[in-house]
């Protein structure tokens, strides 16, 4: 089993160095903010690898980022550990995730239903290391609103007339595709004080062909790549207070963007070690730094979270100030985002997450 898990690995990083080496371009992926809470659709190869039985959540983000009209992204996920015991000490999971994404006053629109599915295996008795890989794919499709378009034959001396004929090869408004993503990642947890996972992502293995138009015919869909590390540590046992840096770094055809900050979390209640009958509650506070690497220049910006749990429900916003070369076009308006989140069975501790007894149920 591990080496059937090793060879998938290196199949990923392969892929992955692929993917940073693509310079097809100009279409890309949205970004959240608040990613941990869609981690479906950061690596898949993350489901089933956290401190939970079954996750439920959404995000809303509208971004000005734009002169006109705001960008607009929805996105909810489904994920829960499977209760299978195929083989001792196998990690299982299973997710469903949705993505609606509207850019601009044509209402460009990219949406997907996805499907995941990742396998993993403990890499020592005590369960303190773990590795995983998961897949995705799904149906999806990209759409544009012909109707809010103009073109340069529908001048008529004063304005745009939209009655008359465009004269454009436009081939259709919605394009389906099926789409295909995978991953590995890596966990640590000590039993106490630190946490870690790291992993590698790879998204729209098959280069999809998302045309909407004869002049970009075969247009394919740029893989993405992510690399994600994050880690919670506690300054000392029995601590109500947890940093949790992260790092995600992604890229897609040219486009590269760097996100490392870190939230401050202040705990009211801890979950319980083993029975999970006890909640965790707390506060955390997040700062983080993003660089993005267009072809046109840098851009910065400063991104602050608020996020409150209580029984298993969490409840976060999000904000982002652009600082680089767009913040003279919008003033300074940035990007807003609201999480609701709810996950069942949360534990800490050393079997917190596949304790033997009690595999094979929920």
């Amino acid at each position: 089993m591990k080496r059937i898990l090793t060879a998938i690995l290196l199949l990923t990083a392969c892929s992955l160095f692929e993917a940073h080496a693509q310079q097809y371009g100009g279409l890309y992926d949205p970004m959240l903010t608040m990613y941990s809470f869609q981690s479906q659709n950061i690596n898949p190869a993350l489901i089933g690898n956290e401190n939970h039985k079954w996750k439920m959540s959404a995000i809303y983000r509208e971004q000005t980022y734009t002169v006109h009209q705001p960008f607009r992204t929805a996105s909810a996920s489904f994920d829960m550990n499977l209760p299978i015991n195929a083989w001792n000490g196998n990690i299982w999971g299973f997710g469903l995730s949705f993505l609606n994404d509207m850019q601009g006053d044509a209402f460009i629109r990219n949406t997907g239903i996805m499907g995941s599915f990742s396998l993993g295996q403990f890499l020592d008795p005590r369960m303190q290391h773990s590795i995983s890989v998961g897949f995705q794919g799904g149906l999806a499709n990209r759409a544009i609103d012909y109707s809010e378009a103009y073109w340069n034959s529908q001048w008529v001396g004063e304005g745009f007339d939209t009655k008359v004929e465009t004269g454009e090869p436009l081939i259709t408004d919605v394009r389906n595709y099926f789409d295909m993503s995978t991953g590995v990642q890596y966990s640590y947890f000590s039993g106490e004080l630190i946490e870690f996972t790291g992993g590698l992502g790879v998204y729209h293995v098959n280069r999809p062909d998302v045309s909407l138009y004869i002049d970009t015919a075969n247009t394919k869909l740029s893989r993405r790549g992510t690399v994600h590390l994050d880690f919670v540590h506690r300054i000392r046992d029995n601590s109500m207070f947890a940093l949790r840096p992260s790092v995600l770094y992604s890229r897609q055809a040219q486009r590269g963007n760097l996100r490392a900050g870190t939230q401050f979390q202040f705990l009211f209640n801890e979950g319980t070690r083993t029975t999970g009958k006890r909640s965790e509650s707390s506060i955390s506070f997040g700062l983080f730094g993003r660089v993005a690497l267009p072809e046109t220049g840098s851009v910065f910006d400063v991104l602050g979270t608020l996020s409150m749990e209580f029984a298993g429900f969490s409840f976060g916003a999000g904000y982002d100030v652009p600082l680089g070369s767009f913040s003279t076009i919008n003033g300074y308006e940035g990007a807003f985002e609201f999480m609701m989140s709810y996950r069942a069975g949360y534990r800490r501790g050393l079997y917190n997450k596949y304790s033997p007894k009690k595999k094979g149920r929920l």
